[in-house]
This record gives C-alpha cells, sequence and structure tokens, in this order.
C-alpha cells in the first residue's frame, strides 16, 4: 500500500485547499489510517457522504499522527483550529495509557505504561 502526504507530512490535501466544507479529522494511527486505503477511511467516507447528499465541495484535512497521546491530539487541535477555521471537526481519541514524555536532555518520546509486547524474548 502506498501513501500520499502533503507538503507538511500530513495524509491529505494540502492546507491551502478550498472547498465550500472544510473538514478536520484528527486522532492517532486510527485517524492517519494505517493499512487502510484513502478512499476507505472514515472521514473521507464522510465527506464524500457529504457531498453527495449536500452537491457541495468538501476538502478533508487528515491530522491524524501515529502514536499519538491525547495531549498530543488535543494539542495539535488546539493549534490547527485558528488557521485551517474549519466548519466541521472529528475528533478520535485514543487509549488513555498513551502518555508524552519529554527527558531532562529534552528529548521528547511517547510513552505507553501499560503496553507490553505479545512477544516476549526471555
Amino acid at each position: 500500500m502506498s501513501y500520499r502526504f502533503n507538503r507538511l507530512g500530513y495524509r491529505c490535501a494540502e492546507f491551502d485547499d478550498t472547498a465550500e466544507i472544510r473538514l478536520l479529522a484528527i486522532g492517532c494511527s486510527y485517524v492517519l489510517g494505517l493499512g487502510v486505503a484513502q478512499d476507505h477511511l472514515f472521514h473521507e467516507r464522510f465527506a464524500a457522504r457529504l457531498r453527495a447528499d449536500l452537491g457541495r465541495s468538501v476538502v478533508v484535512w487528515n491530522l491524524g499522527v501515529a502514536g499519538a497521546s491525547n495531549e498530543c491530539i488535543t494539542r495539535l487541535l488546539h493549534l490547527a483550529i485558528p488557521r485551517l477555521d474549519p466548519h466541521l471537526v472529528l475528533i478520535n481519541f485514543t487509549h488513555n495509557g498513551r502518555r508524552e514524555y519529554v527527558s531532562v536532555q529534552n528529548r521528547y518520546m511517547n510513552f505507553m505504561p501499560t503496553w507490553r509486547p505479545l512477544d516476549v524474548i526471555t
């Protein structure tokens, strides 16, 4: 499977694309759509339905980030709303166990304290 990303690295149209309806989808890899064809993503299907039912143009901006925590999703949402000015926002919050951690060396890491690998090597 191949993915198309815009110039800022998101799996969506460029952020300067315009339409009568601007739709923002935000979340973790479920929104990004890892392993899912573009036209099968839930927000793309919703946009297709809007186009068909309303007869209006729709642009979808997919701000899905693989491994994103709820803090990351909230922060990205807070930054994106004023810039993109969407008409509709679809938010898919992720697992509560996902957290962010910044080390004393200022290194950012995703942290999942309850995650255990299924194939533990002993």
